[in-house]
This record gives structure tokens, C-alpha cells and sequence, in this order.
């Protein structure tokens, strides 16, 4: 019997009165969108738009199936836990350049049923023509804000930075608006990532290799170091940051030379801390790795990463190990994970978190909020992915006699909930 299926989705549902999200998905699985080049997808290619997989590069059996294309994707951060598995799924349809990208939210509480999120077909006006003094553009590199109030995508034709606030609890979105600059401040026709430093801070990373930071109200643009990537061919560029992983931003740059069958992939670990940035790493992932596409970073301190597919060769998820320890990172030591098992083209991914680190003083403060109430539901869901991912700092009761977990600690848990926290 799966107690976790059966007891924390009840205390919840009683704690908060609201439903789940599905099972399958857990602390660590791997999501990615792999996209296909093809106008007129046969219904196994939409079946497989959206996959999960496990760490080891197991694939799970179920996929989110309601629309194609579909390539950036990224949890939102329910709750403040980052890259949440009990919150929604977003994914992005890089898009046509008349109409420009579409994105789509999954929901975890109907069993990851999508919903059309921006650029819906059934708009008045599809496109970013639906907002004023936005360019229509094709889009990549979607992220979401630590508090989860805002997004944030790159345009692909626009060369802008685009902004958006988003209600977690209606799934609206509102008061679109894009980077000052006139022609944009990204490389036009390249893919390019964005993430967050805060809840007020966009980073987005340039093909030509200029990492910029993007007041998220007035969208002022601030260069603050050029790492030194080259302008080439079929350039793509993702970000990733997660301080409560690791205190570096990370910087992936990847282009593909047609004329010569060349592919310069190159990882920089940045460290925001100090002003000026500094480049702490630079690893060299070109032989390793066919063209790299998107990258995540896992509760471990692993980097995952896709590369791009095309006739004769097959897209992949590859993983560099350790990367919180760049001095130890070692020039095309990534390795595969697995294979995609259909045929793919350019793809996205993320990797569920949603397990902090054990910061707090409270041991029923499991997601160290600092906000009061200190305790809430998101604790519930807190400790329920840690039992899920036989994570140690869910045995609350210290037993050592196996299993070590086990329903006590459930028990345990909740009396820790019912005594409160003083202090967070």
C-alpha cells in the first residue's frame, strides 16, 4: 500500500480543501517537451508532444498529449517552492511568425488538463497584436518568478524581453509589456533563455554572449557581462538559477555551423553575488554533446540537458554531474541519460524540485517559508515529496527500524503541524 497516495492527499485536501496533483509526477522526474518540425503530426506524435521521465532516464508512461509543438516547459514555483510538482506545467509552442508563440498551462488539480493560456486560437486578435506596443514574435526560454506572479519569454523575431503577471489562482494573465531598447536587446532569429534573480529580476542571455538583467515593473535593461560566446549559426542560449541549489547562474550557449557539421556547445558558471559578474567556470561540452537545447537543474546538484534532433541524428537528455562544485567540472564529461524515443526536432525540459533545503529551526516548517503563517499547506506538500523521494528528512520520528519511513512519520508530522512554530 502507497500511504502517501492514500493519507497526505486526505490531510491535505482537509488542511487546504482543494484537490492534488496527480501522482505520477515526482520530486526529481524530468519533464520534456520534444517538438516536431511536421505541419500535420499523426496522433502518436501528439500523444508524445510532452514526456516524463525519471533521473535514470526511465520513461514514465504518461505525457501531456493535447497539443503540439509544444517545446519550452517549466513548473511554476506553487506555493514559493520552486519548480513545483504539485503546481501547473506550462508549456510553449515556439510559434509561427504571423501569430506569434503560444503557451499553455496544464493543471495538476484535473489531472493535467490543459488550458490555453496565451495566444488561444480563439483570441480576438492572436498574437501579441492582442496587447498594445507588444511585438508579434516566436518565442523561447518561458521562466516563472519566485513568488510566481510573473513569466517571462524571449522573442525570437522581436529580440525583446516580454513580461507578464500571472494569477496562479485564476491562471490569468495580465499586463504584458517588453524590454525598452528599440530592435531589442537579444540576437534576433536565436532562441535565448531567460530566469529569475528575484521576484523583480529578469536575467536573459544573449547569443552574442551579453548577459542582461531586466527590471521586471519598468523593464530597464542592465548589461552586466559579456562571458565571450560567438555569433554563429543556429544559436541557442538557457539559463537556470536556483539558490536554494547552488549560489550560480547558469549560462548554456550552443550553436550548430550548417556549412561545416560543427557543434560548439559551452557551459558558463556565473556568479551573481558580486558586481562586476564574474565567470567562476567555463566547460566546453562540444564533443560530449550534439547541439545543446535547454538545461535544469536538479535537488541534487546535477545538470540536465536536451539537445536538438534533426533526420540523422537523435535528440537527447544528457546530464553533467556536480555542477555546484564548478571547480571539479571537467570538459565533455556529460553523459546520456536517454534517447528520445521519437522522433524530435528541437525540444525543452525541466526537472521537478519542489524539496528545499532543510533550512528552518521548525521541522513542520518544511519549505522554510519566513512568511507568517509559517505553517501552511504547502508544508503538507513539503513533506509529502520528501517521503516520496525517500528523503531522510522525512523520518520525523528518527526511527531506524526499516522501513525507516513509514506512517509513524505521517503521524509524527502532523502533531509537529498541530504543536506551530514560534519562529520560522
Amino acid at each position: 500500500m502507497n500511504l502517501t497516495r492514500i493519507f497526505v492527499p486526505a490531510l491535505l485536501a482537509a488542511t487546504a480543501g482543494q484537490a492534488l496533483a496527480q501522482p505520477f509526477v515526482g520530486p526529481g522526474d524530468i519533464v520534456i517537451g520534444w517538438s516536431r518540425g511536421s505541419a500535420t503530426p499523426t496522433p502518436q506524435q501528439l500523444e508524445d508532444t510532452i514526456q516524463l521521465f525519471t533521473q535514470a532516464g526511465v520513461q514514465k508512461p504518461d505525457s501531456w498529449n493535447q497539443y503540439a509543438f509544444v517545446q519550452s516547459v517549466e513548473w511554476d514555483n506553487t506555493g514559493g517552492i520552486r519548480h513545483n510538482p504539485n503546481g501547473h506545467l506550462f508549456g510553449m509552442d515556439f510559434g509561427a511568425a504571423g501569430t506569434g508563440c503560444r503557451i499553455y498551462r496544464y493543471e495538476s488539480a484535473t489531472g493535467w488538463a490543459a488550458q490555453p493560456f496565451f495566444n488561444d486560437a480563439a483570441s480576438i486578435a492572436p498574437g501579441f497584436g492582442t496587447y498594445i506596443n507588444l511585438t508579434i514574435t516566436r518565442a523561447a526560454g518561458l521562466s516563472v518568478s519566485p513568488n510566481n506572479q510573473r513569466i517571462a519569454i524571449a522573442g525570437y523575431d522581436s529580440g525583446q524581453v516580454i513580461v507578464f503577471d500571472y494569477d496562479t489562482g485564476t491562471g490569468a494573465i495580465t499586463g504584458a509589456r517588453q524590454t525598452l531598447t528599440l530592435g531589442g536587446v537579444l540576437t534576433t532569429l536565436d532562441s535565448s533563455g531567460t530566469a529569475w534573480l528575484d521576484d523583480d529580476t529578469v536575467v536573459a542571455f544573449s547569443s552574442s554572449g551579453q548577459l542582461w538583467t531586466i527590471n521586471a515593473t519598468t523593464m530597464a535593461e542592465t548589461a552586466q557581462i559579456d562571458v565571450g560566446a560567438g555569433l554563429g549559426q543556429s544559436e541557442f542560449t538557457s539559463l537556470v538559477y536556483n539558490p536554494t541549489i547552488a549560489p550560480y547562474l547558469y549560462c548554456q550557449y550552443s550553436n550548430f555551423a550548417s556549412a561545416t557539421q560543427t557543434t560548439t556547445n559551452k557551459l558558463y558558471v556565473v556568479d551573481p553575488r558580486v558586481s562586476p559578474w564574474v565567470v567562476v567556470k567555463e566547460v566546453d561540452l562540444s564533443t560530449s554533446a550534439n547541439t545543446m537545447r535547454e538545461i535544469g537543474l536538479s535537488t541534487a546538484g546535477d545538470l540536465y540537458f536536451t539537445t536538438v534532433g534533426n533526420a540523422t541524428i537523435i535528440a537527447t537528455l544528457q546530464k553533467l554531474a556536480n555542477v555546484t562544485n564548478p571547480a571539479g567540472l571537467v570538459d565533455n564529461s556529460s553523459v546520456v541519460v536517454t534517447t528520445s524515443p521519437i522522433p524530435a526536432s528541437f525540444s525543452g525540459m525541466d526537472v521537478a524540485a519542489g524539496i528545499p533545503p532543510a533550512t528552518s529551526t521548525c521541522y513542520a516548517n518544511c519549505d522554510g517559508s519566513t512568511s507568517v503563517p509559517f505553517l501552511n499547506v504547502n508544508d503538507f506538500v513539503c513533506f509529502n515529496n520528501l517521503f516520496a523521494a525517500g528523503d531522510t528528512r522525512a523520518n520525523c520520528d528518527a526511527s531506524t527500524n526499516p522501513p525507516v519511513l513509514n506512517v509513524n512519520d505521517f503521524i509524527c508530522f502532523n502533531n509537529a503541524f498541530a504543536a506551530g512554530c514560534s519562529a520560522p
